[in-house]
């Protein structure tokens, strides 16, 4: 069973996303969270694989992953609109823009599903 982990502060976008998750992946389990420290800490308590979508400003996409490493358990969805995030290869991520539509979510919800799946 693959989990969600889910970081995202405005409530109505929390619906949406789980709304979407509802619908298409009923077999995922969602977690939200809307706080960095609760999201790393429930990252690194889940050893099963997940995604963990990560919505924030620049620098706190940054500081999360300076704190992260890279690992075949985890998947990354970064929300984000800005298009100078840069990351390593190393890293399974999907980015989506904000604001997203439903078909967009699910079609990076579903790559980040199979970035669980492949030998990467």
């Amino acid at each position: 069973m693959v989990s969600l982990i889910l970081l995202e502060k405005d409530p109505f976008v929390r619906g949406d996303i789980s709304d979407v998750v509802e619908n298409y992946f009923s077999d995922l389990i969602l977690v939200s969270k809307s706080d960095l420290a609760e999201f790393a800490e429930t990252l690194c308590e889940t050893s099963a694989k997940k995604i963990a979508m990560i919505s924030g400003t620049c620098e706190e996409i940054k500081e999360f992953f300076s704190s992260q490493k890279p690992n075949k358990t985890t998947s990354f969805i970064v929300l984000n609109d800005s298009t100078s995030l840069e990351f390593p290869s190393d890293y399974s991520i999907v980015k989506i823009s904000k604001p997203f539509t439903n078909d967009t979510l699910a079609n990076g919800i579903k790559t980040a599903i199979s970035f669980l799946h492949s030998d990467r």
